[in-house]
């Protein structure tokens, strides 16, 4: 506790507030990722990019160590409008689900280039 020490608790009230805050920010983005019959929809924090068939490069379902396991996330290279390229990896927290149902899903619906499907 800290009774009668006004900087400290100011400190843990600004720790506090800014743990709701981004918890909010993560809870408000998910998910981040939603697909329509002619358009990809990824939902950043700047608002969301719509992505059509010829923008997407690249998707794939890639297996990342985390905390000493293999977790799988839907890796995507985009084209932005300015023809740059864009990178977007996503997991089972930015999708909502799991990210190897969110890829046969993309897969079933034609979304994902040959040579990377995962069947």
């Amino acid at each position: 506790m800290t009774t009668g020490d006004t900087p400290g608790q100011v400190l843990i009230g600004l720790a506090a507030l800014c743990a709701l805050g981004l918890a909010g920010v993560g809870l408000r983005r998910r998910p981040q990722l939603s697909l329509t019959d002619d358009a990809l929809h990824v939902k950043g924090l700047r608002g969301v990019r719509t992505y059509r068939r010829g923008d997407v490069d690249t998707i794939r379902l890639v297996p990342y160590p985390r905390l000493g396991r293999r977790v799988p996330m839907i890796e995507m290279d985009l084209r932005e409008p300015d023809a740059s390229e864009r990178l977007v990896i996503l997991g089972r927290w930015d999708l909502g689900t799991d990210p190897r149902t969110v890829f046969d899903e993309l897969d079933d619906a034609g979304w994902v280039p040959e040579g990377f499907s995962s069947r």
